[in-house]
């Protein structure tokens, strides 16, 4: 019983809440490439958005594509790792015998494979090079996590990668590769002259910013009357920096710095490195992401970034008694 009780164990609300992000992460992903393929330009079959009114732009229930591809490149990697510690978990119970399929777990294998293929299939340039890195890293974690298990399993886990790269060019690389193409040529969608006009506004605020959530309404003032008005910087990190000043950006930096650490420290809720390993994945992918883009401005992106930032708080690798 000592023995047992020093296993990786996921506590059954967390169990139903990883649950829940993954068979929604695969709906969402799901429904997002049918859309498409349809080719409606109305969200969900039912709304038409006020800007982005055509299909190639937009993804499932997101106007942006960019906003869709972030969601899911946060959600597959931990989808998958989820996938790897209730497989562990099983085997060492030995309620069935070693096989890659066995389980009620194996559901989440199909959501994960349509999820990694979804944001290359979106067009979103910054999703599609997120998408990619993360397949690859993904791949070398199963094959280190499968080390030990038999030849076909490694194989199973290299065919997984294969399966969502066939799937990802199949449905919509000629139409990723076109927009690669044109990738300087439109300065990054007229992002350059955003960053210019941004850099002042965060020389003229260094220290404090300009307040949370102001952005849209100072770069009124800064930007050329020739020039587009924008929301949004498509720069995260410098949004962050501009409307928070070095003091408000330094702490979410510590913040941040403390989640991700937070595993190595003793005590909370003893979790597999896999699980872990991806959930960092995922929440590095989006952090990369947000450097060209906005995705932490839209609710659902970051209420699912705290969400998984809570859950990191709350695990360790070392053994805690309290099994919840």
């Amino acid at each position: 019983m000592h023995r047992r009780s020093t296993q990786p164990h996921i506590p059954s609300r967390l169990r139903l809440l990883l649950w829940i992000l993954c068979i929604n992460g695969g709906l969402l992903a799901l429904e997002g490439i049918l859309q498409r393929l349809d080719g409606t330009g109305k969200l969900l079959w039912m709304i038409e958005p006020r800007f982005n009114k055509t299909a190639d732009a937009q993804f499932g229930p997101y106007a942006y594509r960019s906003n869709a591809a972030a969601y899911i490149n946060i959600v597959w990697p931990v989808c998958l790792g989820f996938w790897l510690a209730l497989r562990k978990a099983m085997f060492r119970r030995r309620l069935e015998n070693r096989k890659v399929g066995g389980g009620s777990q194996a559901l989440l294998l199909p959501c994960a494979v349509v999820m990694a293929a979804s944001p290359i299939f979106s067009t979103s340039r910054g999703g599609a090079l997120v998408g990619i890195v993360q397949i690859l890293v993904t791949t070398v974690i199963l094959f280190v996590a499968t080390r030990r298990e038999r030849t076909l399993i490694r194989v199973g886990s290299l065919s997984l990668s294969i399966c969502i790269l066939g799937l990802t060019a199949y449905l919509g690389w000629k139409q990723l590769q076109e927009r690669l193409e044109n990738v300087f040529v439109d300065n990054l969608s007229n992002r350059t002259e955003i960053y210019a006009n941004a850099k002042q506004i965060a020389a003229d605020f260094p220290v404090l910013g300009t307040g949370a959530g102001t952005f849209g309404s100072v770069y009124f003032l800064y930007k050329e009357a020739a020039q587009t008005w924008e929301a949004y910087l498509h720069d995260d990190w410098m949004e962050t920096r501009t409307t928070f000043g070095w003091v408000g950006f330094g702490l979410i930096l510590v913040m941040l710095g403390i989640v991700l650490l937070r595993w190595f420290a003793p005590g909370g809720i003893r979790a597999s490195w896999e699980l872990v390993m991806l959930t960092w994945l995922g929440m590095a992918g989006c952090l990369f992401h947000a450097k060209f883009d906005f995705p932490f401005q839209i609710y659902s992106i970051l209420l699912l970034f705290l969400l998984l930032c809570g859950i990191l708080f709350s695990v360790s690798r070392s053994e805690n008694g309290n099994r919840g």
